[in-house]
């Protein structure tokens, strides 16, 4: 007996010493016309997340691919059973995605409080319910998945790990001016269920795959991501180059591709949230599952300290692997070393040059002065000065009085931080009737700003405001994007709700804005917070802080009325509370804070601003070039990459809910 327990031990430790990186990526984009379902773009998100992966380690052997007809319901289910499963390991790391349409089910077994089955919709599974024809036989369920996951997560076994994405949704119908919507708010059920139903519809907020299990602590931990909240759309997103992706596809490869191997699910997550803030900012994604574990047990590569040149072009043109996606722009300075250069302050580069033409995942580089082809082969090259990339915004324009379009389309033509495009439109304005307003409207429907059409016929007034509204949304997504890491300047803050403060709470004993179990932070209206600020870096440094809201107008909060730019600075190892309460109040939905610091006063609402002589930072010199209408209509102003290494930002973003009853 001991000596059959030591060979079955010593069989299980081999498996964990060959631990693997599995993949299977399900997605359906092209359905069968017949079937009724939308087509999307789940074809574009199965290879970028593919190619991120394999970025990030794993051997694209090991990377199953299922899509369109052979994501039916019974080649999902033999892909995972016969393929997925046979090939899993104890200790293995499996990741599941599946991008496509979402509906709900009729609940035959009682385990759902709305009433309804969430589920994936496969290629065979038509929209309509038929009684007696097709009644969801070919949906797969939350349950079946859950059963599928448990499996993964026995074979696995407690030193493996599943980690599952869907980039769906089960409830809603189209806005107008969104790009496609994943789901459906017609339920596959009799009209009678659906009646009898309505008071519990969409009341659960847990119908997902459960990540958690009694045998837990037997099987491979499973931390699982959605794409949006119940009852919520799931948009898909478009690129500035006009590609289109699931908005959490997307969001996850981008910020998946520059983790390190110590990063977690909950550091992952939170990097997710701000990125869907800017490009789906009307969702809010989900987690659930210990996202406190490391991705991967700490088996992915590390985001690369350097590149390659993966084609040589000519002398002075290049191609490295890394793009949009790794945060590369056009305009972003490249320096090329010597290979095994560690550390590049100080040394003399080969040879310099800058970013031409930045693709989702690689980028053409253009050098200064050439080089052999021997030499840019074994050299590393180094990204040394980073871009925001370009500043435009898509805007869809449909008015009833075509005349009146006419004048708008001209106008917004010769404006280069606008590109009028129905597709994945960021801004829509829009005349349902005419004599009707101008509503300007953002990608979740919000209204941003109206105008009485009449005023456009008296004078150039109106405009010249639309341009600022839309300069507005420009300045408000500029900063919702903007990201950088200073060297020696690095602070961090919290946000500390009201009911956390008491008096004399020493400041290392505050407790800050919790997540729920979804990985969701959210004030209700009518709460008040404060902002605990420290500084970790080396450097004493200047803040200000900026909120964004879900409309993307945004609001300085910090320096404001008599606090000015030049007294909020911090010293390094201090925490400061700052002395100011804030009061949540609407529109509801994404909020976005940015703390922006740096070693000089910052001041992003200074008026053309010199402060008195102050110098001012890169990030507000540009913003400062957007107020002023004449300056950003020069054609390529705002088409280059935009440069804001002198600043370091730390980003934090939570939910604004209605207040409960």
């Amino acid at each position: 007996m001991s000596l059959f327990i030591l060979t079955s031990l010593n069989k299980y430790y081999a498996h964990l010493g060959a631990q693997t990186k599995r993949a299977l990526l399900i997605g359906v984009g092209k359905y069968p016309v017949e079937g009724g379902w939308a087509s999307l773009s789940s074809a574009n998100d199965l290879q970028l997340i593919k190619n991120v992966l394999i970025d990030k380690g794993y051997r694209s052997d090991d990377i199953l691919v299922l899509s369109d007809e052979r994501a039916t319901k019974s080649g999902i289910k033999e892909c995972i059973e016969k393929r997925l499963l046979a090939a899993v390991q104890p200790g293995d790391i499996v990741y599941l995605h599946y991008s496509g349409h979402g509906q709900q089910k009729q609940d035959f077994d009682g385990d759902e409080v709305d009433g309804y089955d969430e589920c994936i919709v496969p290629y065979d599974s038509p929209k309509k319910f038929q009684k007696g024809v097709y009644e969801g036989e070919n949906l797969i369920t939350d349950d079946e998945l859950g059963f599928w996951s448990k499996q993964i997560r026995q074979k696995a076994g407690p030193a493996g790990q599943l980690f599952v994405v869907l980039d769906a949704c089960h409830s809603g119908t189209g806005t107008r001016g969104l790009g496609p919507a994943r789901g459906t708010a017609e339920a596959m059920a009799p009209p009678e269920y659906i009646v009898s139903n309505q008071a519990l519809a969409h009341r659960s907020e847990n119908n997902h795959v459960s990540a958690q299990d009694k045998d837990s602590k037997n099987i491979a931990p499973m931390i699982a991501f959605y794409g949006a909240a119940q009852n919520q759309l799931n948009y898909e997103m478009v690129t500035d180059k006009g590609e289109h992706f699931g908005s959490l596809t997307y969001a996850l490869s981008r910020r998946l591709a520059e983790t390190k191997s110590t990063s977690t699910f909950r550091g992952l997550f939170d990097e997710i949230r701000i990125e869907m803030s800017s490009v789906a900012p009307q969702q809010t994604p989900q987690a659930e599952g210990d996202l406190d574990l490391v991705i991967a047990n700490g088996k992915l590569l590390a985001k690369p300290e350097y590149y390659r040149a993966t084609r040589i072009i000519s002398g002075t043109e290049f191609v490295i692997r890394a793009g949009a996606l790794q945060d590369v722009h056009n305009g972003a300075e490249v320096s090329v070393y010597q290979a095994d250069t560690r550390e590049i302050n100080g040394q003399e580069a080969l040879a310099k040059g800058a970013i031409s033409n930045s693709g989702l995942m690689e980028s053409t580089v253009k050098l200064t002065q050439p080089l052999g082809e021997d030499i840019l082969r074994k050299s590393w090259i180094f990204i040394t000065r980073r871009t925001v990339g370009y500043l435009k915004v898509r805007v869809s324009l449909r008015c009833d009085d075509k005349s009146l379009e006419n004048v708008v389309k001209e106008f917004l033509s010769q404006r280069n931080y606008v590109e009028l495009n129905n597709n994945g439109a960021q801004i829509t304005i829009l005349q349902e009737k005419p004599g009707a307003a101008l509503k300007v409207l953002n990608s979740g429907s919000l209204e941003l700003a109206s105008f009485e059409a009449s005023g456009f016929e008296k004078s150039d007034t109106a405009l010249t405001a639309l341009s600022a509204a839309i300069r507005n949304f420009v300045r408000g997504e500029f900063i919702r994007k903007m990201e950088s890491e200073g060297e020696n300047i690095q602070v961090k803050f919290s946000i500390i709700p009201a009911e956390n403060i008491k008096e004399n709470t020493n400041v290392d004993d505050l407790i800050p804005l919790k997540q729920d179990n979804h990985g969701v932070a959210s004030l209700e209206v009518g709460s008040s917070f404060m902002i605990l600020i420290q500084n970790t870096g080396i450097k004493p440094a200047y803040f200000a802080l900026i909120d964004i809201q879900p409309d993307n107008k945004y609001n300085q909060l910090m320096p404001k009325g008599q606090i000015t730019a030049e007294e909020l600075r911090i010293l390094p190892d201090q925490k400061m509370l700052y002395p100011i309460s804030f009061t949540v109040g609407p529109p509801l939905g994404q909020e976005l804070f940015k703390l922006i610091c740096a070693d000089k006063p910052v001041d992003l609402v200074s008026t053309k601003g010199t402060r008195g002589g102050v110098q001012t930072t890169s990030v507000e010199k540009l913003l400062n070039n957007l107020d002023d209408d004449n300056a950003s209509r020069t054609r390529g102003s705002a088409s280059g990459g935009i440069q804001i290494s002198d600043v370091h930002i730390h980003t934090e973003t939570f939910t604004i809910t209605n207040k409960k009853p």
